[in-house]
């Protein structure tokens, strides 16, 4: 694991950009000499948070949910019940994401997402075998280098993140790329990079299309509006 600058929570990697807030009555507000965590406890989703209309951030909310979406969509993770692991019926794209947490750190933001499973957050349930599916709620990096990481947005600290998937842009045809770097081992590469960098490659395209009646509505109505489907 290539270890950045957070630790703690599951995030999905975004460009950070420049934002200022201020916290509400319905937030919590974690704070140190650096850092402002605003985060919403309860937010069922069925339209923007409070903070997040207030500073005329709904461009950026959609962003960077339909980026972690889009990361994890055809990922199936695992829950532990009575003890045993148990593979979910449904890959996350089915699930309803929920806003999570506003952190704003030196004038930069991060905005992060956690998965529910009716009222149950599907962190709570998920199996922590270092096997089972990873997921992130945030995604940082930009055209070079992103990674897809964990946020514990209680006690933010500026030199605990870890990278827990994370990859490097190539210039060169990075299928060919990776089967020549890794041989039989190449396939996990491919797709962690075009998840991360390709995510509406040929066939992550094809398996939205294929399958948006039962993916999330938010996540399928967003595909329509960008143009993704039809």
């Amino acid at each position: 694991m290539k270890q950045l600058l957070l630790k703690g929570r599951n995030i999905l990697l975004l460009n950070l950009i420049p934002v200022f807030y201020s916290c509400t009555n319905t937030a919590k507000e974690v704070e140190n000499s650096s850092t402002q965590v605003v985060v919403n406890e309860r937010s069922k989703d069925t339209g923007y948070p409070k903070i997040i209309r207030d500073k005329g951030l709904e461009m950026l909310y959609d962003d960077a949910k339909w980026t972690l979406y889009l990361y994890t969509f055809m990922d199936t993770a695992s829950v532990v019940e009575n003890e045993r692991f148990r593979k979910m019926d449904q890959p996350l794209g089915t699930y309803e994401l929920r806003f999570d947490s506003l952190i704003s750190n030196n004038g930069k933001y991060i905005c992060t997402f956690e998965f529910y499973l009716n009222e149950v957050k599907l962190r709570d349930s998920i199996s922590k075998d270092v096997f089972s599916t990873f997921i992130p709620n945030v995604i940082i990096g930009d055209e070079n280098e992103k990674c897809a990481a964990y946020l514990n947005n209680n006690s933010y600290e500026r030199n605990s993140k870890t990278c827990v998937e994370y990859i490097s842009n190539k210039d060169v045809n990075y299928q060919e790329y990776f089967k020549k770097k890794y041989g039989v081992s190449a396939d996990r590469h491919i797709k962690l990079y075009e998840k991360l960098f390709a995510p509406l490659s040929s066939s992550r395209l094809k398996y939205l299309k294929d399958n948006q009646s039962v993916l999330n509505n938010w996540f399928v109505s967003q595909a329509k509006k960008r143009g993704v489907l039809n």
